[in-house]
């Protein structure tokens, strides 16, 4: 049954990358495609009532009640199952908690993430792996080549209570996270020079250009 448990939670770990962006992009789209899906399954779910009350005969109603009884058994291996899938992600990942975004509001060209980039970004925000390293190209506006400078103030705007105090495991956390998910100019992440940029970051980040940059990768996510 534990082997079951866990097929299961990685197969629904798989299925959950391929269908969340499905559900964020059309289901929570906005309130009427919400309410749209609550009636629906309302719906289904007096189907499945009335329909065995109303039209099955008394000899077959045992069939029914032991089909429920099944479907119940079949319910509660996918709960497990569920949990199992937490515990893959918490095992995968690094904790962070990230602020929802309208992730259709984000401008991905200005930001120079091509389309496998975005879909990354996308995974990564929602604490879910990245399938591939993201490639972060974003310039200073007066260089041609990214910095960790505006890597770190995305992060800044899209992690609940911003980094500029991390400190000891967190920051370490965080350097592992950004090491693991994302390419410099499409080099890996010099992990050697993390630690100084990350100070001169924290010591400029209320300086005109440091808020500077907060404006200008603030309106790039389309957030006040």
């Amino acid at each position: 049954m534990e082997h079951l448990i866990n097929f299961l939670g990685k197969v629904i770990y798989k299925i959950e990358l391929i269908t969340d962006d499905f559900i964020q992009s059309k289901i929570l789209k906005n309130d009427t495609t919400k309410i749209a899906f609550l009636l629906f399954v309302v719906l289904l779910i007096s189907v499945m009532v009335i329909v065995p009350n109303r039209f099955i005969s008394m000899e077959n109603k045992p069939y029914f009640i032991a089909g429920y009884v099944g479907v119940g058994f079949i319910l509660l291996i996918f709960v497990a199952a569920y949990y199992s899938v937490q515990r893959i992600k918490k095992n995968a990942l690094y904790g962070f908690k990230f602020k929802r975004l309208l992730f259709n509001s984000v401008d991905y060209k200005e930001l120079m993430l091509d389309s496998d980039s975005a879909l990354n970004l996308k995974l990564l925000i929602r604490n879910k792996k990245p399938k591939d390293k993201i490639d972060f190209r974003l310039p200073n506006k007066n260089k041609t080549a990214a910095n960790y400078k505006l890597l770190f103030t995305l992060f800044h705007l899209i992690i609940e209570n911003g980094i500029d105090q991390y400190i000891g495991r967190r920051k370490k956390d965080f350097f592992e996270l950004l090491y693991e998910s994302f390419l410099m100019n499409g080099n890996p992440i010099n992990k050697g020079t993390l630690e100084s940029s990350f100070s001169n970051w924290k010591a400029n980040i209320h300086s005109e250009k440091g808020e500077d940059d907060i404006l200008r990768i603030k309106k790039i996510l389309s957030i006040k």
